[in-house]
């Protein structure tokens, strides 16, 4: 019977605790806004979030780049491919230039959080990675399908071909 009595004074106390939590987040935040503490930077911090910043800043150009580049060399050979091909191509490195463009810009929102040392520029900035993240990862499962798709109706013609080919 203590081990019942025990249970039940810990949750009326892991209650307590909760609702005094609550009413202390209430405190600090205003509506459905929480709040975190501050946030303390050092120079060691400064230095990371920096080179975040210039890297995803880098991988964004470099992303724009080379899938501008893919579809002015994919564009003037469209009858080589497919239109399923074609759609699907185009529709990834344009989706690639989009993840490239978020990249730069939360880039450049990290580096500015940086120079002014407010925390609305490194929230945005994660806002923005969030979204180009999603993308990304939408485009992982259109290439994944995209892929199982392509080989359907490529692995008949080549069995097609080695019959042919090998009597």
């Amino acid at each position: 019977m203590s081990n019942l009595e025990n249970e039940i004074t810990s949750d009326k106390s892991s209650e307590s605790n909760a609702v005094e939590t609550k009413e202390l987040n209430q405190s600090y935040s205003s509506g459905d806004v929480d709040t975190f503490s501050p946030l303390t930077v050092d120079a060691i911090f400064r230095k990371k979030l920096d080179f975040l910043g210039l890297a995803q800043q880098i991988i964004g150009v470099t992303t724009i780049i080379v899938c501008a580049l893919y579809m002015l060399l994919l564009l003037p050979n469209f009858r080589a491919f497919g239109g399923f091909y074609l759609i699907v191509l185009l529709s990834l490195s344009i989706m690639y230039i989009i993840i490239g463009v978020k990249f730069f810009k939360s880039g450049k929102a990290y580096r500015k959080s940086i120079l002014t040392l407010e925390s609305n520029n490194l929230k945005e900035g994660l806002i923005i990675f969030s979204g180009a993240m999603k993308l990304y990862l939408i485009l992982i499962i259109i290439i994944i399908v995209s892929t199982i798709i392509m080989s359907i109706q490529i692995v008949p013609i080549i069995i097609q071909y080695q019959q042919l080919m090998y009597p």
